[in-house]
């Protein structure tokens, strides 16, 4: 379950990095110390970044305690 959500998060995510990507692209004027990209909520899920930031808790709360207890059984040994 949580290799799947990882898996979709990082693909929306990257998909994000890629349209504000493009967006920089389409502009020809370049400012110094002006930032290019201007993130919205239209390129998340349901204009909303909320659900992404629940999703990116829950797997690392459900996957950061397996991780943490793999690393005691190794240094265990």
């Amino acid at each position: 379950m949580c290799l799947q959500i990882v898996l979709v998060l990082g693909t929306k995510l990257e998909v994000v990095v890629a349209e504000m990507a493009l967006e920089i692209h389409d502009q020809s004027s370049v400012i110094k110390g002006a930032p290019l990209v201007r993130p919205n909520n239209s390129l998340f899920w349901f204009s909303n970044p909320k659900y992404v930031l629940a999703l990116i808790h829950y797997t690392l709360f459900m996957v950061c305690p397996c991780i943490y207890n793999i690393l005691c059984v190794c240094v265990c040994i």
